[in-house]
């Protein structure tokens, strides 16, 4: 990545989510206006999904810190374990970045930008969907 071709803010935010991900290899995009398409990975949802571990994906804005970090993506051959369907309404296959994914929406109603962060909001999302 070239610090030229993004802003500030999501170079914070990519530093950020290294940091919150140290295992992780994380890729990342340009996305032509400032701001990254990002895919980090493993991400481990644990036994209660197969496979158990995933990648996951987000845009970063180039508007950000003012921007919510929305929708994330996880890899779209997730299911559960024990093979019961994941049906929450906040859920849908997709393609996304030329991958087959689950969406998940799961927009900050609250966003303040002095202290939402995309990693916190990718741990928030991580957590959301291993309770389901």
């Amino acid at each position: 990545m070239s610090e030229a071709t993004v802003t500030s803010a999501v170079a914070e935010a990519l530093g950020g989510l290294r940091r919150a991900f140290p295992e992780a290899q994380i890729a990342e995009t340009s996305d032509a206006s400032g701001g990254l398409f990002v895919i980090i990975e493993p991400i481990q949802l644990g036994p209660e999904f197969s496979p158990k571990s995933t990648w996951l994906g987000m845009h970063l804005s180039p508007l950000l810190p003012d921007a919510d970090t929305y929708p994330l993506y996880i890899g779209g051959g997730v299911t559960r374990a024990d093979g019961s369907p994941i049906t929450d309404t906040a859920i849908q296959s997709v393609a996304w970045q030329s991958r087959s994914a689950l969406q998940l929406s799961r927009r900050s109603t609250r966003h303040d930008a002095a202290v939402s962060t995309p990693a916190l909001k990718a741990g928030n999302v991580i957590a959301w969907f291993r309770s389901l």
